[in-house]
């Protein structure tokens, strides 16, 4: 019964590889958000219903003891390197293409203070499927990040997760 559950779910995502994408336009709406009432809602007074996702990475993932490039010393393994996460296998057209695919119109981004604070230029394998944030420092990835989202029109929702 295991052998062929995981068979099926393992084929899942090999089939969606050969479905055409389906890619919902995020609705258009108009800078900045605020509220009204208990309403979200744009610059001409129309309500906006926020359907988000979140970008894990850039608020750091380092647990705070031992070598922040180890893998090991970074929650599950995962090493952001201060990063929105996924920029290193996947061109961030693409991984927009995701979210616009799941009908989504808003991003909470968290960041971290460090992240703000680093000025070391990131290492090319950390953005090797985006070799134009090469040479950049984590916050700048991260604006160049927000500018993406933004032209795409989706609003972005900036959170300081993490103050170290």
């Amino acid at each position: 019964m295991w052998t062929s559950l995981l068979k099926t779910i393992s084929f899942v995502p090999l089939l969606l590889l050969f479905l055409p994408p389906t890619l919902a336009a995020v609705p258009a709406w108009s800078p900045p958000l605020s509220t009204r009432g208990r309403y979200v809602v744009d610059a001409n007074g129309q309500r906006f219903k926020l359907k988000s996702g979140n970008w894990h990475g850039a608020s750091g993932t380092w647990l705070g003891d031992g070598d922040q490039n180890n893998d090991s010393n970074s929650h599950w393994g995962e090493n952001s390197h201060n990063l929105p996460l996924g920029l290193q296998y996947v061109y961030i057209e693409s991984i927009l293409d995701g979210f616009e695919s799941l009908g989504i119109n808003s991003i909470r981004l968290p960041f971290s203070n460090q992240m703000i604070h680093d000025t070391t230029a990131v290492l090319d394998y950390w953005v090797q499927a985006n070799p134009q944030f090469r040479g950049m420092t984590p916050l700048q990835v991260y604006d160049a990040c927000i500018k993406a989202l933004t032209a795409r029109g989706f609003a972005v929702i900036l959170n300081n997760h993490t103050n170290k």
